[in-house]
Formats: C-alpha cells, structure tokens, sequence
C-alpha cells in the first residue's frame, strides 16, 4: 500500500487556516494579558455569579467564568468550592457579602432576580447599585471571541472607566 501526498495547491487553503486562526489566538491572549494588568491595578472586587434563580446556582472555582473574572481582576466570592457549578442559599451569599453581583443566567428571569437581591440592603453591591445582567449569549458561551467580548463586558461592569474603546 502506497500512501501519496496530496499536491502542495490542495495544502495550500489549510495552512492559510491555520495561521489565520494562530493570529487571531494571538490577538486574543494579547487583549487578555493587556486588559487583566489594567484591572490588576484597580483593586480586587469580590464578584457573586448567578446563573439560575430559586435555587441560586452560581460558579465555583473550575468554571470557565471563573477565569473570566480572575482576568477581570476580580475575586468569585464561590472560588472555594471545588466544581463549576454548584447550589447555595440566598443567606450564604449575603454573609459573602459581595462588591458586585453579576447574573448571566437564560431568559427574562433575571430581571426578577435583580429585583429580588435589592431587598438585601446590608450588600456591598446592593448599597452601590453594583447588579447587572449580563448577555449570556457572551458571556456563557465558551469561544475565544466571546470570551474576550464578555471579559470586556464584565470589565466595564466592575471597573468602569478601565477600558475606552
């Protein structure tokens, strides 16, 4: 059995792919290192995730979220438990007493729930208006391009002025 070699004009298209594809990488993990050093320098907030709603559902530690608000320059207030995913109390929560409060969760649902967490007055975030919903088409979708658009996004939530574009 002889194996060919495809002719050097069928590689071709390919390898244009595949450098195309190494540049934009590239581009990524450069706006990555650039935006984490300016968020570094504004001070850590401690940052609750909620991607569900009765039962609060939030991030722990080996979620891809988590990542992003590490390069955010923030701190999940749920980093300590072991899983991506995982159920806590309103009361936990609040006792974790977060600076910002962000919800990503699927549907209208979360405009309730931002409702919801205002009647916690004693909350960092709540005393400063600091709840936003965020885009989950963005911000729970794990491609590199929406990786950076939701790490911008969550950036200007919770560093606001950081990044001028």
């Amino acid at each position: 059995l002889m194996i060919r070699r495809p002719p050097r004009s069928t590689l071709f298209p390919y390898t244009t792919l595949f450098r195309s594809a190494e540049k934009i990488i590239q581009d990524i993990k450069k706006q990555v290192h650039d935006i984490s050093v300016l968020s570094a320098s504004q001070g850590i907030k401690d940052v609750l995730w909620q991607v569900n709603a009765h039962p609060i559902i939030t991030i722990g530690k080996n979620a891809l979220a988590s990542d992003l608000l590490r390069f955010a320059g923030t701190k999940n207030i749920f980093s300590d438990i072991n899983m991506p995913y995982c159920r806590v109390s309103y009361e936990e929560a609040v006792k974790r007493n977060p600076d910002v409060i962000l919800l990503a969760g699927m549907g209208n649902v979360m405009q309730d729930e931002k409702d919801y967490w205002l009647k916690f007055k004693d909350i960092t975030a709540v005393k400063q208006n600091r709840i936003f919903i965020l885009d989950p088409y963005k911000s729970c979708q794990p491609t590199p391009l929406k990786f950076i658009k939701a790490l911008k996004e969550v950036v200007g939530l919770v560093h606001p002025g950081v990044l001028y574009e």
